[in-house]
């Protein structure tokens, strides 16, 4: 089972079932419709500027609803947060999706079939340097993941937890999950994603650095080079990782 991006319910305060149902009213299904969407936009990553239109009137049209759903009001605030990062959509978003975890029926929704939310709640908290909230719900995703057998991007979770870890100064468990993180991230001959996952190992040594780790980071930071060396040298990101590496070479120096 994979997991796809939260789907929004709208018939009663947690009734999940989606728009299908027969008792859908037609504004309900518009909503959805409109959810839908913008959120597809935002993750093949379309015009932003369109989703975000869309997702603010999505939004209007929920905190119109009596009784307010914080599940479903809290999934739009998320992803209009994913627009353009703004402080005011992270602080509404979290505040609808964790009243939404007080509800029984959202808690066994969430621990029974789809813990998103949770995986939600800890990027907005990174967001919000909020770290240990961060971290704790991260750690809450990944348990009903393991549980439910799901398939999703764990590396993305890792890594974000490995940040998270990194601003409270736990550079031990920084390094164990950025570690995890690249465990995780596919191999792929594709210049994207190498890119990526060379990105991660940037994370990684940075991490070894300031965890006084100096010998492993060189170590690492010699590992990276050959990798760079088998990529277009004109390539812009290219260039400047490799500046990246000399500031690194500077600081395990010194």
């Amino acid at each position: 089972m994979k997991l796809a991006h939260i789907t929004i319910f709208l018939l009663s305060i947690f009734e999940y079932a989606y728009c299908a149902a027969e008792n859908a009213s037609e504004t309900n299904v518009k909503i959805i419709r409109a959810y839908d969407e913008a959120v597809n936009m935002i993750q093949n990553k379309k015009d932003k500027k369109q989703a975000e239109k869309k997702l603010v009137t999505v939004v209007r049209a929920l905190e119109l609803q009596k009784p307010i759903n914080p599940h479903n009001l809290g999934s739009a605030y998320f992803y209009l947060w994913e627009c353009n990062k703004t402080l005011a959509y992270a602080q509404k978003a979290k505040q609808y999706l964790s009243q939404a975890l007080l509800y029984k029926e959202a808690g066994e929704y969430y621990s029974t079939k789809d813990p998103s939310t949770y995986c939600l709640l800890g990027e907005l908290c990174l967001f919000l340097k909020e770290y240990k909230a961060s971290i704790d719900y991260f750690s809450q995703f990944l348990k009903f993941v393991k549980e439910l057998k799901l398939e999703t991007n764990r590396s993305r979770v890792y890594r974000d937890m490995s940040i998270a870890y990194s601003k409270e100064k736990n550079y031990k468990n920084a390094i164990i999950y950025i570690e995890k993180s690249l465990e995780e991230f596919p191999n792929s001959k594709d210049l994207h994603l190498q890119i990526n996952r060379i990105g991660l190992s940037l994370f990684h040594i940075s991490f070894l650095i300031k965890g006084n780790k100096k010998m492993e980071a060189q170590l690492q930071l010699n590992r990276l080079r050959i990798q760079l060396g088998q990529l277009p040298q004109d390539n812009d990101t290219v260039k400047k990782i490799l500046k990246q590496c000399d500031v690194f070479q500077n600081d395990i120096n010194n």
